[in-house]
């Protein structure tokens, strides 16, 4: 209420606000200036004095009153209408703010005639630029302008699926039994199946010590083994990931369905916090609850999401000072003066002239880079995270850091159509039409011949039935078929693989091939375990040729007669009838 915070101000600041009223009593005891003051404000004249407002003052009042619950906030109103706005605001305002909340019982006045502000926008663009250019401010003349590379994900997701789950099946992928996360040798054979690799190429790595930054990769390779232990399409046993039943049907399923089913199983758990691979970043498993719980903001990033243009490129930075300037409420620490970098007592983040984006922005950029786009629901533009940003530079232990995260070259994104689909916002996913150009030619001699070349979930099924002679050469392989039913696959699977990715109709010996190839896995059948009994030739007579013993046994020599597992207790029955007994060994 106005009364309350007239009160508990000075004298020498109330008759600074009375020296604004119009008319005013010239009084000078607190309560009568007090009494005065709330005449003006509590009444129809507070219009007069909205009116003396320069234009910058009035946008400031409209975002409190109608946006900011009354309450006044610099950094939102500095994010929504740029810096240069925040110096036009005058003492005025303290007739309206106090300190920088309006009162209750003023807003209803004040509503009458104050319109209410244009809604925040995010901006989009409609060309990205060539080359990211570096800030001269923070860095010598020797970098040059760093190439700016723009992925459409929706292309890869659709091949990445079926190659990192066919990489499961195959038992290729191990993972810490706490950390969850893959191992050296998992991440390489993931980023060998993956589309194109990782984002990032092994020599776009300047190999820097983990006080510098450390490496910018794995980014991809790394995301997919957590996206599939979050969403019950596979399992641990021991450090393998193998695929349940879930996983087995996803191979088969629309791709979009089970990339939506990948994401709301992320968002909705909590397996693994984002912002833990800002790896300089120290503090963050401190005692007491340093960091956010993950899907909180996962939700919040849901929401924000939803509120951007669909199909439209948006610089991170406009994203930022967008969630800024909202009411969202995206917080990923607790207390920011428990994060520093280097060393706790001089290099908390909390001495930031920016928080929010070493904070919030850095969790942005994981989210978004290492698992919304891998998922393919954002296409990205971005550059190597070398000098990117300097929103830390000027913190204490910074001075040696090339980048404060691998994932600071991002610089803009785009929610394409799988992305409205998985986000809900599409009802059905309306897939761009990727036509695959065919593969190979087969002959009637199963020599295969590559006219393309092989991508590498192509190349993960072609290696479970043929072998490679040269780069373009293959032939069918009776040895890896067998190994391959083995494990359970289905021929017919190679059969339609084959099919779809080649013009000519397949020669009738294909089909023979894979034909002969499931009837010699099934020619020898498995009838049981049996138990080897010896005894003299003269019983293994008797038992062979007396009728209540001759049917559960086989004889195979003078001595010796074989029982099946099945017929085990019926022919120890009738052998003690007989007045024998069978005792087990020790090895049995």
């Amino acid at each position: 209420m106005l009364i309350h915070y007239l009160s508990e101000m000075t004298v020498p600041n109330l008759k600074l606000c009375l020296k604004q009223l119009h008319h005013a009593k010239k009084v000078v005891r607190k309560n009568d200036i007090i009494d005065e003051l709330t005449k003006h404000l509590l009444s129809e004249k507070i219009e007069e004095y909205w009116a003396e407002l320069n234009g910058t003052d009035k946008l400031a009042l409209a975002e409190a009153l109608y946006s900011w619950q009354g309450a006044f906030y610099a950094d939102r109103f500095t994010a929504k209408y740029g810096a240069d706005k925040i110096s036009e605001l005058t003492h005025s305002l303290n007739l309206f703010f106090f300190p920088n909340i309006i009162p209750e019982d003023v807003q209803p006045f004040l509503k009458k005639f104050v319109p209410k502000p244009s809604a925040t926008q995010i901006k989009t663009v409609t060309e990205i630029p060539d080359q990211y250019f570096f800030e001269s401010e923070y860095y010598s003349g020797d970098l040059k302008n760093s190439a700016i590379q723009i992925l459409s994900t929706e292309t890869l997701i659709h091949h990445d699926l079926s190659a990192v789950l066919n990489l499961v099946k195959q038992g290729k992928i191990s993972v810490g039994e706490k950390t969850k996360i893959a191992s050296k040798v998992s991440l390489r054979a993931i980023e060998d199946v993956l589309l194109g690799g990782d984002y990032y190429q092994e020599e776009q790595d300047n190999d820097l010590d983990a006080y510098e930054g450390g490496p910018i990769r794995p980014i991809r390779p790394y995301a997919w083994p957590l996206l599939l232990q979050s969403s019950g399409l596979v399992k641990r046993i021991g450090k393998k990931l193998t695929l349940t039943r879930k996983g087995i049907k996803a191979l088969t399923e629309p791709f979009a369905d089970t990339a939506k089913h990948l994401y709301e199983c992320w968002r909705d758990k909590a397996l693994f916090d984002e912002y833990s691979r800002v790896n300089l970043v120290k503090g963050q498993k401190s005692k007491g609850r340093i960091m956010t719980p993950p899907k909180p903001r996962r939700d919040e990033m849901d929401t924000i999401l939803m509120e951007c243009p669909m199909g439209e490129w948006i610089n991170l930075e406009d994203l930022f000072r967008f969630i800024r300037a909202s009411d969202f409420n995206l917080n990923v620490c607790n207390d920011y003066y428990r994060l520093y970098l280097g060393e706790q007592n001089y290099g908390t983040l909390a001495h930031s002239n920016n928080p929010f984006e070493m904070i919030e922005g850095r969790y942005i950029m994981v989210y978004f880079f290492e698992y919304l786009a891998t998922l393919g629901l954002l296409d990205i533009a971005y550059t190597p995270p070398y000098y990117v940003r300097s929103d830390y530079r000027h913190l204490w232990g910074a001075e040696d850091i090339d980048f404060l995260s691998r994932y600071d070259g991002l610089l803009y994104f785009r929610i394409n159509t799988l992305g409205e689909y998985c986000l809900g916002l599409k009802s059905q996913y309306e897939p761009k039409q990727i036509a695959t150009p065919y593969l190979f030619e087969i002959n009637r001699h199963l020599e295969i011949n590559l006219i393309r070349e092989i991508q590498p979930n192509e190349e993960q099924i072609l290696i479970l039935f043929a072998s490679k002679n040269s780069d373009n050469d293959w032939e069918f392989s009776e040895s890896k078929t067998l190994a391959t039913i083995e494990t359970g696959q289905k021929t017919q699977d190679f059969y339609d693989f084959l099919k779809q990715r080649t013009e000519a109709d397949l020669a009738v010996e294909i089909k023979d091939f894979f034909a002969e190839q499931d009837h010699k896995a099934s020619a020898f059948v498995d009838g049981g375990r049996a138990q080897i009994i010896h005894s003299s030739a003269h019983l293994i007579k008797i038992i062979s040729s007396e009728s209540s013993t001759k049917n559960l046994c086989h004889k195979i020599d003078a001595k010796t007669v074989i029982v099946s597992e099945k017929k085990e207790k019926e022919f120890y029955k009738a052998l003690k009838k007989l007045g024998y007994l069978f005792l087990l060994t020790n090895n049995h």
